[in-house]
């Protein structure tokens, strides 16, 4: 995106990274940023994250236009850089199984290393997983997870899924190589929650684009957070260069932008639900023979999502019986989420009967 603009408007940008943005008046068409700055603008786009401020003034201005759903999910998450590991190869993905986190990846990182994924409940801690307060205990856990100790056993259906692959050439001798900085980082910082965001359109107006996880949010075992991310901007690109012909104004290249990146947006963010059908027997009862199918016809959840030719929207329409039965599952467990910022503004039982 950055590259469009300069190569766009050339010296007429200037990018300026590091500063919140703390107010926008839509109207007006500007915004005021952490400094103070008050800065006008033609087109805004939210690349602000989960906790977009761009979108959160959006929703209180628009709320049945936007019609957020945001919910979290019982989860928390913490990631671990690893340096390269000679034992793993490189690009692989790893799945990881441990009493004290709820489950795991080891996730490929540029330009080498890997990143690991843990989840875990709040009922098995809030900022660590059970059992981790030093350094020595998370590396314990990891390699114990590595090597297949102290796992659960085989989930049936998570084979069947794809997301077990790794496990039949896992190596018992392996040599982990650990980053103490990362370790340490890892035991102090914040443990971050598992957001379930969608928002029915990703633009308002002709001055509004919402981008990345400003945008929509999912669970992250599945790996693809950052890619659903890259693809809302290279569709926001493609739909803005249709401007340069005059073939569409600035609005309509917009909505055509809003129409085409939330189908996607919607099929990851709930395929990132999957995982929902492989807990508790019932749903695995249902779930199985639609796994089976899907895996006598070539198809498994991970394979498809491997294919980088395939929409989302493809595997969310073939995998729509399990997608059924994941959404309805979670459902059952997941939680509203209230912005602080909103809540402040709502007043309470007793300040209304003070005020009166």
């Amino acid at each position: 995106m950055s590259s469009f603009v300069l190569d766009k408007f050339g010296s007429n940008c200037r990018l300026k990274f590091g500063e919140e943005c703390v107010s926008v008046d839509f109207e007006g068409k500007r915004i005021t940023t952490s400094s103070g700055r008050t800065i006008q603008y033609d087109l805004l786009l939210a690349a602000d994250g989960v906790n977009s401020r761009i979108r959160e003034f959006l929703v209180q201005k628009e709320q049945e236009l936007f019609q957020e759903q945001h919910y979290l999910e019982d989860i928390h998450w913490k990631a671990l850089q690893l340096p390269k590991q000679p034992d793993i190869e490189a690009g692989s993905f790893k799945p990881l199984q441990h009493p004290s986190f709820s489950r795991g990846r080891v996730l490929p990182r540029a330009p080498e290393g890997h990143i690991l994924l843990l989840f875990w409940k709040e009922e098995h801690g809030i900022e660590n997983p059970a059992g981790v307060e030093t350094t020595d205990d998370l590396k314990q856990m990891i390699t114990e997870a590595m090597h297949g100790k102290n796992t659960r056993g085989t989930n049936p259906l998570r084979k069947l899924l794809g997301f077990n692959r790794g496990d039949s050439d896992r190596k018992r001798d392996w040599n982990e190589v650990f980053d103490e900085a990362a370790l340490e980082d890892f035991i102090s910082k914040r443990a971050g929650r598992t957001h379930h965001l969608k928002i029915n359109q990703y633009h308002f107006q002709d001055s509004v684009a919402l981008i990345g996880d400003s945008a929509h949010a999912m669970n992250s075992l599945l790996g693809q957070g950052c890619a659903a991310g890259l693809q809302s901007t290279y569709t926001l690109v493609e739909c803005l260069g249709g401007c340069d012909d005059q073939t569409l104004s600035i609005e309509e290249s917009l909505l055509k932008y809003s129409q085409l990146a939330t189908r996607e947006a919607y099929a990851i963010t709930d395929l990132n639900l999957i995982h929902y059908a492989t807990r508790g027997r019932m749903a695995m009862l249902k779930a199985l023979p639609l796994a089976v199918w899907n895996k006598l016809r070539g198809r498994s959840l991970r394979k498809q999502l491997s294919d980088i030719t395939v929409p989302y929207s493809q595997i969310a329409a073939e995998n729509k019986g399990l997608l059924k039965l994941s959404r309805r599952n979670f459902e059952k467990e997941r939680r509203p989420f209230v912005n602080p910022g909103i809540a402040a503004a709502i007043p309470t039982k007793n300040e209304l009967e003070l005020s009166q």
